[in-house]
């Protein structure tokens, strides 16, 4: 099995939780002149939609230690996640 979701939902249901097909988890099939097609893995309104719930999160994480608030170490690591999807946004639209 490629995909199990300890609570029973099927493969399609995980997928489409994180905004994707199960064609997205496979390579690019080649195109007719031999090249891979790129596939953008987002639509422009899953993208913003992201791209918005991480700002807020990192502005959130900001305040918190300009207020003195210190981050655990469990919300350092999601705003490092936060950044790198962040960047990840930013390829993909340069792409």
């Amino acid at each position: 099995m490629l995909l199990r979701c300890w609570h029973g939902c099927d493969a399609d249901a995980v997928v489409a939780a994180i905004g994707l097909e199960l064609t997205d988890l496979f390579p690019p099939r080649e195109s007719s002149a031999g090249r891979p097609r790129r596939r953008r893995l987002l639509t422009a309104g899953q993208a913003l939609g992201l791209l918005a719930d991480e700002s807020n999160l990192v502005a959130v994480a900001a305040s918190s230690v300009a207020h003195g608030i210190d981050l655990s170490d469990a919300d350092r690591a999601r705003v490092l996640q936060a950044a790198g999807r962040i960047a990840y946004l930013r390829q993909e639209v340069a792409a």
